[in-house]
């Protein structure tokens, strides 16, 4: 999307997560289109827009004006898509105002400039000089991002397409990702932050990129295309953790494994930010995290994986904290709830221009700069993924004193349908787990419930929906059989019955459990 329209969807969405932010035509410096939070800075209404020439800039001296409609000749010839320029000046009441000015036609139209505003840094800023030589230092930075850590990245394979970007706050940083393109329509692919900012943070995230990379390598020797994730990073963490615990450092991260042709999405999350789901079918956000802990917090840790399977255009979105974590001029925070929101208005678009708008959004919202590293992964399913030989959706009526068995005779009787010939064991592993994790959230929690399956030739794949406060539901404690326990059994039969067990967190307290096992 592109010309009046782009920039009425940038606006509409700044309105909404209270950004303030105007759009303004390049050569007359005139307002095009404004969010509320803009028009409040400025004193104007929306009935002004399109209609108020550049006087609005009045508050400016002479030197500093001229030296935006310098920017904004310059913005009109320059090919870079991130040209930036800050402007300070005293406001209504002496109120000191600084505004940044961005060229950006990755979403805004040829010839039309974005402008942030932050009424209270000026204050606490440095003069105007200052201030031109850190934008001299952010750039710098960011090109010795891009060289160490590739900085912009887009990124193609069967079946999928990705894209990330890293932004620096004012120096090198420790926040990095990579790509591994391992054949059979499988993407393996990194992203992390390591605790720090600087050089040492940088060669500690190439360090880790390193001997993830050697370790694929040897697994590839040793085993074939049959590459582990677990053993990939369990060799990097041995390389690498006994420095970081000597130095007495640690990075966080997942390694994650798309495969189209299986539908799922296998990753390990080694004590990083949760990341975002997007279930293109029910058109519904979801926020996933693992659990276990940092590399480099201690040696020989055993790594835990999981599965979250998915269909075409589904979206998955990883960020570091210093997405959610920028804040405003207010100190509001950015947030996870705000990036939900972002994501389940523009689930549509393809990764580059979802990683761009939210880094310019970002970017806006946090007053023109980043206070910590910044970085964004973006995977779209662009290809088809296995069809279900059985489907199954059902609500769920808690006063129904039939509900188990019937939900059980059901799930018997369609993966025999869709796995003839299979053991009996699986389908009595696997008919205990729904069954116990149904039982926990019929007794647990209240209001409308939901429970799905689909099976394909490869896998089965349970979901049940609900309300309720986070909590722990599947802590694997095996039971002492000796001491004949009343409770405990189910989450250690649900734990040896499956594959995979993940909870899901969506909007205002809705939650979905996703249960997976594949086929030997």
């Amino acid at each position: 999307m592109n010309g009046p329209a782009a920039a009425a969807r940038l606006i509409d969405l700044a309105t909404s997560l209270e950004i303030p932010v105007m759009a303004v035509d390049a050569e007359t410096l005139g307002i095009i289109g404004a969010s509320d939070p803009a028009l409040r800075i400025l004193g104007l209404e929306r009935r002004d827009i399109g209609e108020v020439p550049a006087s609005w800039l009045s508050f400016l001296d002479g030197a500093t004006l001229s030296e935006v409609r310098s920017f904004s000749r310059e913005a009109r010839d320059d090919s870079r898509s991130r040209l930036r320029f800050a402007a300070t000046g005293t406001f209504r009441d002496s109120l000191r105002i600084r505004m940044t000015f961005l060229r950006a036609p990755d979403f805004l139209p040829e010839g039309t400039l974005a402008v942030g505003f932050d009424p209270d840094s000026a204050c606490q800023s440095a003069d105007r000089d200052s201030e031109r030589l850190a934008e001299r230092e952010i750039e710098t930075s960011a090109r010795i991002q891009r060289t160490l850590l590739a900085g912009s990245y887009t990124f193609a394979a069967p079946g999928v397409s990705l894209s990330a970007e890293t932004i620096p706050s004012l120096k090198v940083d420790g926040d990095f990702y990579d790509f591994f393109e391992l054949g059979k329509g499988r993407v393996d692919f990194l992203i992390g932050d390591v605790m720090g900012k600087g050089v040492p943070a940088a060669l500690t995230a190439a360090a880790l990129k390193a001997a993830v990379a050697k370790a694929i390598i040897r697994e590839v020797v040793a085993h074939g295309e049959d590459v582990d994730p677990v053993r990939v990073l369990a060799e990097a963490d041995r390389a690498i953790s006994p420095g970081l615990i000597e130095m007495g450092r640690f990075l966080t991260l997942y390694y994650c494994r798309l495969s189209v042709s299986e539908g799922i999405l296998r990753f390990i999350d080694a004590g990083h930010t949760s990341f975002l789901y997007y279930d293109s079918r029910r058109q519904r956000c979801w926020q996933a995290k693992g659990s276990n802990m940092p590399v480099g917090f201690a040696d020989g840790q055993l790594f835990r994986s999981y599965a979250l399977p998915f269909h075409k255009d589904d979206l998955f979105l990883f960020y570091s904290d210093g997405i959610t974590e920028a804040e405003s001029a207010d100190g509001s925070l950015f947030s996870t709830a705000r990036l939900m929101q972002l994501l389940a208005a523009h689930g549509d678009l393809p990764p580059e221009e979802l990683v761009k708008k939210t880094l310019s959004l970002v970017f806006f919202f946090s007053s023109g700069g980043f206070r910590d590293d910044a970085t964004l992964l973006a995977a779209k399913i662009t290809g088809d993924t296995p069809e279900p030989a059985r489907r199954y959706e059902s609500g769920i009526d808690r006063g129904d004193e039939n509900l188990l068995a019937g939900v059980r005779e059901r799930f018997v009787s369609d993966l025999a349908a869709a796995w003839p010939g299979e053991d009996d064991s699986v389908s009595t592993e696997f008919s205990v787990a729904i069954l116990e994790s149904l039982g926990n959230v019929i007794r647990h929690t209240e209001g409308e419930a939901r429970i799905d399956w689909e099976i394909n030739p490869r896998r089965i794949t349970v979901g049940l929906e609900f309300e309720g406060k986070e909590y722990d539901w599947f802590e694997r404690k095996e039971p002492v059989i000796e001491d004949y326990p009343e409770h405990g059994f189910g989450s250690w039969l649900i734990s040896r019955s499956t594959e995979s067990v993940l909870v899901l967190r969506g909007k205002d307290d809705a939650n979905r459990i996703v249960i997976t096992r594949g086929r030997a």
